[in-house]
């Protein structure tokens, strides 16, 4: 049970068992056009009228509100600051609209298209849209308060609507299809983002994000790393499978612990060698021939080797274990 401003419970596997009706009576007049209800109760009370989609959000609130009355269900759910509709197959937020004081939504894993309906929720600081069908970001840009966003695996090109969104920390909007992180230029909060699964071949948009700490740019297009070097704030960079092959704008990131370069084409090692504090790299499937580069690295934890092309299987590192040549 997760405990907000009211007890609620998740939506997830009994929402099934839905309510049957509220048990406020309908007026006998028409209901209004449902797009434009302003209240819960409005949503609530005309739910006979409604699409089935729209119906069974208004079910999954009922859910969560623990009651089938209209005016009680409202009431507890306009004071909620987080609430949890992940994996609920909703596909019509509209009567979320009202519910203002929200802070932290989740609502992954659905069947969402439509995004317009959050516009309206702008005390949003975390908000949680992984494993949908969202393509069109514009109704967000009026979520300025926002500072987590999770747009993973969804059908996103366009990412200027977030140009907006300047508090945000933490972007996660991998497997999407983006190719232009030119709007991303304004976010200098940013620090973490997770752009893996996309199109990018061009990174310099990112030179002004000076305050990240972790960024993962896995399975891209990407050769030319040196818009990272001013990023001298990074802890942990992820570069899998891309087009990489000169490692030299890394020297600069002194900071770094982690560092993922498999699938590459990476055969000069030399630059890693001023990265005192990495702890973790993985090497996997590149054209590697030396590892003396990397003997100065005294905090090494772990490097995977598999799938290069050295000589002779021998570790410059004491304990040995820490290279891994099958892996």
């Amino acid at each position: 049970m997760k405990t907000f401003t009211y007890a609620i419970i998740s939506v997830g596997i009994g929402l099934n068992l839905i309510f049957g009706g509220c048990s406020l009576q309908k007026t006998a007049s028409q209901p209004q056009e449902a797009g434009s209800f302003s209240s819960f109760v409005d949503w609530c009370e005309n739910k006979k009228e409604l699409s089935k989609e729209a119906r069974k959000t208004v079910d999954a609130l009922l859910f969560i509100a623990e009651t089938n009355k209209c005016t009680d269900a409202s009431e507890n759910l306009v004071s909620l600051t987080e609430l949890e509709l992940a994996n609920t197959d909703l596909s019509d937020l509209r009567p979320l609209s009202s519910l203002t004081n929200l802070t932290t939504l989740y609502l992954s894993a659905n069947e969402i298209s439509d995004v317009s309906p959050l516009q309206s929720l702008t005390k949003l600081t975390s908000l949680y849209l992984r494993d949908n069908d969202i393509s069109y970001l514009s109704p967000l840009k009026s979520l300025t308060n926002l500072k987590g966003l999770d747009l993973t695996a969804n059908q996103v090109s366009d990412i200027s609507p977030l140009k907006s969104l300047t508090k945000l920390t933490n972007l996660v909007i991998g497997k999407n299809k983006i190719e232009d992180l030119s709007p991303l230029k304004s976010l200098t909060k940013l620090e973490t983002i997770y752009l893996s699964d996309n199109k990018i071949e061009d990174l310099s948009p990112l030179e002004s994000l000076t305050n990240l700490k972790v960024i993962d740019l896995s399975d891209n297009q990407i050769s030319e790393l040196s818009p990272l070097e001013p990023l001298t704030k990074l802890e942990a960079i992820y570069l899998r499978d891309n087009e990489i092959s000169n490692l030299s704008p890394l020297e600069s990131l002194t900071k770094l612990k982690t560092i993922h370069l498999s699938d590459n084409e990476i055969s000069n090692l030399s630059p890693l060698s001023s990265l005192t504090q990495l702890q973790m790299i993985h090497l996997s499937n590149n054209e590697i021939s030396n590892l003396s580069p990397l003997s100065s690295l005294t905090q090494l934890q772990m490097v995977h080797l598999k799938g290069n092309q050295l000589l002779y299987e021998t570790c410059p590192f004491e304990p040995e274990e820490i290279c891994q040549f099958d892996q």
